[in-house]
């Protein structure tokens, strides 16, 4: 009811919708505000101020907001007359008679717009849609996936976001979408979706799901990062662990011809597996070790080190003992694997591990002795007789080069002042290679002690180091030098010089 004041005119709007009418009362001031309040059944109260100028569409958008429905399914009308969106909200508020307006929520008009709208409306529908449908609505499931078909990236994806809120467990919506990220393959395919895919994926679909893990198996095989990390991401919620057939299933894909996919699945062994399934995915693993493709060989035993890093003893044995197998590998990088891995499988003194490792001091290939050089250090215990008695067999090895790779490993298992390891290298410094004689001569005085000098062999390694000094090598004689001077500063402190070092280092 209006009542002239002057300059003051008020007005009554009530509106209604299903469910949950609403009475809004607004007062026009000659300022030019409207001051709105929202009130439903429930006693909550919504406030806004609106100009008078603004339009009917933008009191739509306030209520539709407060209201928490599409603003699309609103219809405004006054006196059983449908209010143009472009209407003018003063001339709705005529002075001096009541004025109600009703508000009513119409869902057909958003299933209307979402078959019929232009593109970006049917966005807009479907991303509204879990506003006035429940979880598990028929008609709205259908309406999504019907959106789903279409071959709009931009719908699909408003597609897959509301059917996350509505079609959670639903069958029929779990298997549309892995449907989708599983034929998403050709050139011109949008990656985003295949990503949105595989995420809304994982909210819907229960653990175990058959069809959701054979999406998440194309995902992990897809060429592009982003759709591969989005599956590895996904793996943990949509995989028991443990499941040894999905075990089985990924394990195939190591196979496959692209690097980063091997790489993927590799990385995602270990979350699949679990604790309970890690035993049963390296035998998987293993089982591909025989296979021809020395690219395959390889990714399995990078999955095999990767499994046993998480996995209890019995896991790691079982890594252990493949990666010793793959030390006869007919491939150098397969062996050079094989070793890396060893020195982080293999609990740390392995005797087993360590004098197999060290049997690949003999292997033809370079790579292989420097990888050796590298690993045996973090695999042995230093002091160790069995292991001490072995590499002093490759100190007289005929092969220059596995002789030279002993010497500089004997600082890394032998212990200072080990008199078996000092005698064995002694001879060295008579070797015919000039590298060898210098290696011999660092190698001994890291191995050198102040007590050494007077026990029994010392005269005979003193010897050999003078005659070091006279060596015709210059890059021998500078070693020899630099030896000396320790040695015999230890020998001046301890008292006992020996005048033949003076005439030696006098020359």
């Amino acid at each position: 009811k209006a009542q002239s004041h002057g300059s003051l005119a008020s007005c009554k709007l009530a509106t209604s919708g299903p469910g949950t009418p609403l009475a809004v009362w607004g007062t026009i001031f000659a300022m030019g505000v409207i001051d709105v309040s929202v009130l439903n059944l429930s006693g909550r109260y919504f406030h806004f101020q609106v100009k008078p100028e603004q339009s009917a569409a933008d009191l739509k958008s306030l209520v539709a907001s407060s209201w928490k429905v599409p603003y699309m399914c609103l219809k405004i009308s006054v006196e059983m007359r449908v209010v143009e969106d472009d209407e003018i909200l003063a001339s709705l508020c005529d002075s001096g008679r009541e004025l109600e307006v009703s508000a009513l929520v119409v869902s057909e008009k958003l299933y209307d717009a979402i078959e019929n709208g232009r593109l970006v409306e049917r966005a807009a529908a479907l991303t509204a849609l879990p506003q006035i449908a429940q979880p598990g609505d028929t008609r709205a499931v259908e309406a999504a996936l019907h959106a789903l078909e279409q071959p709009a990236p931009i719908l699909q994806m408003s597609a897959l976001d509301t059917l996350a809120v509505i079609g959670k467990g639903n069958k029929l919506v779990i298997n549309d979408i892995a449907t989708l990220v599983c034929s998403v393959c050709s050139p011109h395919r949008d990656t985003c979706l295949k990503c949105h895919a595989l995420k809304r994926l994982a909210e819907i679909a229960p653990k175990g799901e058959e069809r959701a893990l054979d999406a998440l198996l194309v995902g992990l095989a897809d060429t592009d990062e982003r759709v591969r990390q989005q599956a590895k991401e996904a793996a943990p919620v949509l995989v028991r662990a443990g499941d040894s057939m999905f075990i089985a299933r990924l394990v195939e894909k190591l196979r496959h011809s692209d690097r980063q996919v091997r790489h993927a699945v590799v990385e995602t062994l270990p979350i699949v597996a679990g604790r309970e399934g890690v035993d049963r995915a390296i035998f998987e693993c293993g089982m591909l070790l025989d296979t021809n493709n020395w690219l395959v060989r390889q990714s399995a035993l990078k999955a095999v080190a990767s499994l046993a890093k998480g996995g209890g003893p019995g896991g790691r044995h079982s890594a252990t003992t493949m990666a010793i197998s793959c030390l006869q590998d007919r491939d150098r990088d397969i062996r050079c694997e094989a070793l890396e891995i060893l020195s982080k499988v293999a609990s740390k003194g392995d005797e087993q591990a360590v004098l197999h490792v060290m049997a690949c001091l003999t292997d033809g290939e370079r790579d292989v002795r420097e990888t050796v050089l590298r690993t045996l250090p973090l695999l042995a215990e230093r002091g160790s007789n069995r292991i001490l008695e072995a590499i002093e067999t490759y100190l007289a090895h005929p092969d220059a080069d596995v002789r030279h790779t002993a010497v500089v490993l004997m600082p890394a298992l032998s212990l200072p002042g080990h008199s078996g390891s000092i005698c064995a290298l002694t001879p060295l410094l008579d070797d015919k290679l000039a590298r060898i004689r210098c290696s011999a001569i660092d190698t001994l005085l890291a191995l050198w002690e102040p007590v050494d000098l007077e026990s029994r062999w010392a005269d005979d390694t003193f010897e050999a180091l003078l005659s070091c000094l006279m060596d015709p090598e210059r890059a021998v004689r500078w070693a020899a030098m630099k030896d000396a001077e320790k040695i015999l500063t230890e020998r001046l402190d301890d008292g006992c010089f020996d005048e033949r070092w003076r005439e030696a280092l006098g020359q």
